[in-house]
């Protein structure tokens, strides 16, 4: 864990991995400085079984270092965390790998993220997520008709403080993601608890924990 580790320099993580990546399970590397840039001397083998990426609050990390670190690491990834980031998630379609093993995404406080970049990252993170945590992040939804499939293995979707999101956007997130959701919360949109059993309950007849806090 070197969370809060604000010394920590790209060539320092980078030479880290190198020595006692080949068993590392989990990464958790919040709010440190490393943008990423030195991703680019690692080996792809240095992390082979990694399964849990902490980049929370590492503010200097772009896109295309994201999509660098992410070809390196990312090819067992189970757990990824990017909350508070400036990811713009536009470059995601370019990665070259999908993260098959993903289960879990979180994305809270990305507030350069629009309905663009996150279809373009939930297009390239493949179709095995079974929890994904979206939060104070400018979203509508109305684009989600572009995702490429739907998600039948999600089975609990946070949607907190999205203030953007309207009841036709909802309505097109449910589509892809309500067949199999257990649990759906959705804290401060303009979306009653009535306009959601009226519009978009349907689309899940699986879902047991549901909570809903009007803005």
């Amino acid at each position: 864990d070197l969370d809060n580790c604000s010394n920590l320099t790209d060539l320092g993580i980078t030479a880290m991995l190198s020595k006692v990546g080949k068993k590392l399970r989990v990464l958790g590397l919040r709010n440190s400085k490393i943008t990423g840039k030195s991703f680019v001397d690692l080996a792809v083998n240095s992390v082979p079984v990694l399964e849990e990426l902490d980049l929370s609050e590492c503010s200097k990390i772009s896109d295309a270092r994201l999509k660098l670190i992410l070809e390196k690491c990312g090819s067992r990834l189970k757990v990824l965390k990017l909350s508070d980031t400036n990811i713009s998630g536009v470059n995601f379609q370019n990665i070259s790998v999908e993260l098959p093993c993903l289960v879990e995404l979180q994305l809270l406080d990305c507030r350069r993220l629009t309905d663009t970049g996150i279809v373009a990252i939930l297009n390239k993170l493949g179709k095995n997520l079974k929890i994904l945590y979206l939060g104070s992040i400018n979203i509508s939804g109305e684009n989600f008709d572009d995702i490429w499939w739907e998600y039948t293995s999600l089975e609990d979707l946070a949607l907190h403080y999205c203030h953007e999101l309207s009841i036709e956007g909802l309505t097109l997130i449910l589509e892809r993601f309500g067949g199999n959701l257990r649990s759906f919360s959705m804290y401060a949109a303009d979306i009653t608890e009535d306009m959601f059993y009226e519009e978009c309950a349907h689309f899940c007849p699986m879902l047991r924990n549901f909570t809903i806090i009007e803005y």
